[in-house]
This record gives C-alpha cells, structure tokens and sequence, in this order.
C-alpha cells in the first residue's frame, strides 16, 4: 500500500526544469525588487519583476533579465502592477506627469502587457488611476465644459471602470472637481 502511495504521488512532486530555475530566481529577488508574476510553463517560462521603478522580466531558458519596454514614452515612476485575474495580462500603471503637456488629462497612463507575446498596449490615462479588491480598477478623467452664461469654466472628473483583463465596465457620472 505504501509503495503505491509512493509511487502515485511521484509525478505531482516533480517540477520541470523551467519552474526550478523560475522558482530559484523568486527567491534570489532583492528586498527592492517586487515580484509581479512567474510563469513557469514551457511556453512563457520567465518572472516580472519591478527593481528602481522599471519592470524586468527573467528568462528561465537563457538565465538573463531585460527590462520590458511598454510604454512608447517615458515615465517618471512605476505606481502599480498586478495581473488580471486569469494571470495572461499584466497591467502597469505609471506617473508620467513630467513628460506630458497637461497632466490632468494624461498624467497617469495604464498599459496591458500580454504575457504571452509580450505585446503592450495602452489602456488609458487621466489624473488618478485606483486598484479595487476583484481585479478591476478605475481611471479618473479630467473634463472642462464652458458654459455660455459664465465666463469660467467649470472642472469636471469621471471615473471610468474597467474590468480585471482591461476591457471597459461603466462611466460614472461627472462630478464637479475640487482639487
């Protein structure tokens, strides 16, 4: 009975080489760095990691890390990543205040990093990007709207939802901005 106990339970305790070597590096990361995701199936096979506000990713078959370039622009700091809830997606929500003309509109942008192809996109940008406790998140939009009986405008901010793979949820109705 024992030997079969033994013998049964052998293939759930063996590991592939890939996920020792993944597994290995999580473990080597430095208290700076922050682990993002590991893969360690055959075919994306690598950890993400931020280290000094950039995000890495390590390659289990070559044993090298490069930094993951998703953003077209620049950026200041990374403020949030996390993964949808799947784990195919990785999110990055970054400040790139400094390189843009009105950072109202564009002063935090999220972008989606598909963890198979390593493609990026950009999912959107405003003036406050917030992570909610099921995945999805929300970015707040700034608006000015003129009206005709005053010679101010009038601020305006929108929160709009997404759900956790990036995909838009619903707009909140605008309300007056006070900041």
């Amino acid at each position: 009975m024992f030997l079969a106990f033994t013998l049964l339970s052998l293939p759930a305790m063996a590991q592939s080489p890939v996920a020792i070597r993944v597994k290995a590096r999580a473990r080597r990361l430095h208290p700076t760095e922050t682990l993002v995701a590991r893969y360690t199936d055959d075919r994306r096979h690598s950890l993400y990691y931020l280290s000094s506000n950039r995000l890495y990713r390590y390659d289990a078959m070559d044993g090298k890390s490069v930094e993951v370039n998703f953003s077209q622009g620049g950026y200041d700091r990374i403020l949030h990543a996390w993964l949808s809830n799947n784990g195919n997606m990785i999110f990055v929500a970054v400040d790139q205040s400094s390189f843009s003309d009105f950072p109202l509109l564009d002063g935090q942008v999220v972008w989606r990093i598909n963890s198979f192809t390593g493609k990026s996109d950009q999912v959107g940008t405003g003036v406050h990007v917030e992570l909610k406790k099921n995945g999805c998140f929300l970015i707040t939009r700034y608006s000015e709207t003129k009206d005709a009986r005053s010679p101010h405008p009038k601020y305006y901010v929108e929160d709009f939802w997404f759900y956790d793979d990036g995909t838009p949820l619903w707009r909140k109705d605008k309300r007056l901005w006070k900041g």
